[in-house]
């Protein structure tokens, strides 16, 4: 019996890294599709709006690369508590997705990703053994994944009331997807549980929905609006008395 559930665990496993692989290719792919955006509309683009699509690109970038890292991790079997640095790239890189959608004025935000590299150096051991075992701290980390999910969704919600876009709405449902996902990861359960299982079938499925949703007019669409400086604000003061 002990032999099966070991079974059924290393082949969730294998999924979850699948999984992590997937979700890096979505990233790096709307990642590009923005770069390219920010690109061949030099022309007809503001500034302001090529320097938004380009934080866009760089959030999704730094989602890619958290994904990638972790996968890697799981299939070296290596110190969970690197995970650390995946989870916290991850909250970054939807920090930045924040800021690219919010801020008034993006063009002097966008060295705001380049804060993934001091979080380099969590991969290091004498700085990643110095921190308590990951499982004790993971529901942290997941619970603000989940809060930065949901500020975005709200965010694409807001925009599609401003721009009558129906795209947006995709957007905001991907989001919430990962936010949901996020919410059943927050609670500590054994690999392949349901509890689990919900939480990382959720996740690939919110961004897939993204990989068909940010597409280049809706990218060009974005654009920043005191609403959404004033909902961003008021969302993360409230994130506040949490910690």
């Amino acid at each position: 019996m002990e032999t099966l559930s070991n079974s059924v665990s290393m082949n969730w496993m294998f999924y979850h890294i699948g999984e992590e692989y997937l979700i890096a290719l979505i990233c790096f792919t709307v990642a590009i599709r923005a770069f390219r955006t920010s690109k061949s509309e030099s022309r007809t683009l503001e500034p302001d709006s090529r320097s938004r699509i380009f934080i866009v690109g760089s959030g999704f970038l730094l989602l890619g690369i958290s994904s990638t890292v972790h996968a890697f991790i799981h299939a070296l079997n290596l110190d969970l508590n690197l995970l650390y640095q995946t989870l916290l790239g991850y909250c970054l890189g939807l920090l930045t997705l924040i800021i690219a959608i919010s801020a008034e004025k993006p063009w002097n935000k966008k060295a705001f990703p380049l804060l993934y590299i001091p979080l380099l150096v969590l991969l290091f051991p004498d700085v990643y053994k110095r921190f308590p075992f990951f499982g004790e701290f993971r529901p942290l980390v997941w619970l603000s994944v989940a809060y930065l999910s949901g500020i975005i969704c709200m965010l694409y919600i807001a925009t599609f009331y401003r721009t009558k876009g129906r795209r947006f709405l995709y957007s905001a449902l991907g989001h919430a997807l990962i936010c949901f996902s996020a919410i059943f990861l927050f609670f500590p359960a054994a690999i392949g549980s349901t509890v689990w299982v919900y939480g990382h079938l959720f996740r690939p499925m919110g961004f897939g929905i993204l990989l068909f949703s940010m597409d280049r007019e809706e990218l060009t669409k974005l654009g920043g609006s005191i609403l959404y400086r004033v909902l961003t604000a008021f969302s993360l003061l409230a994130a506040i008395p949490l910690l």
